[in-house]
């Protein structure tokens, strides 16, 4: 009886972890149409600009995105040091893969936030508001699998 209960909170487990990676895929999917609206319409453009200049006086504004930076890199500096640790001790690839993947999401966010290119777009904060949003998923999905005892 307890194999049996073992399989079905494996399945729970990648059901939620499915779902959680579907999330991910779609807002970065809904931003990339965002992005192509944002220069084909007046009114999603117009829309974009307006509340890009109110999240920039806000939460997005230089100081607070500088601080986000440095708060990115040092969980990216800890995922890299917890990444080579387990590599070491050769546990589970699932928990390095989850890593990595969270590395090089922390990485782009990085670049989103500081880089010219991404700044002069019109969809700048939408950019870095979804990465944001999957990076902290990225880290959601690896803090589980820690409690669940999968790393």
């Amino acid at each position: 009886m307890p194999l049996k209960q073992e399989n079905q909170r494996n399945n729970l487990n990648k059901i939620f972890f499915l779902l959680i990676h579907s999330i991910q895929i779609l807002l970065i999917f809904a931003l990339s149409i965002l992005s192509y609206l944002s220069d084909k319409k007046a009114g999603v453009n117009h829309h974009m600009i307006y509340m890009s200049y109110k999240y920039k006086e806000g939460i997005y504004s230089p100081l607070s995105l500088k601080i986000q930076s440095i708060i990115i890199v040092l969980i990216v500096i800890l995922l890299l040091q917890s990444l080579l640790k387990s590599r070491r001790r050769l546990i589970k690839e699932a928990f390095s893969f989850n890593n990595m993947m969270a590395i090089i999401i922390g990485v782009f966010l990085l670049l989103i936030i500081n880089f010219s290119f991404f700044k002069s777009m019109i969809a700048y904060v939408y950019f870095v508001m979804v990465f944001e949003i999957v990076f902290a998923l990225q880290i959601l999905i690896i803090l589980i699998n820690k409690m669940l005892g999968n790393s």
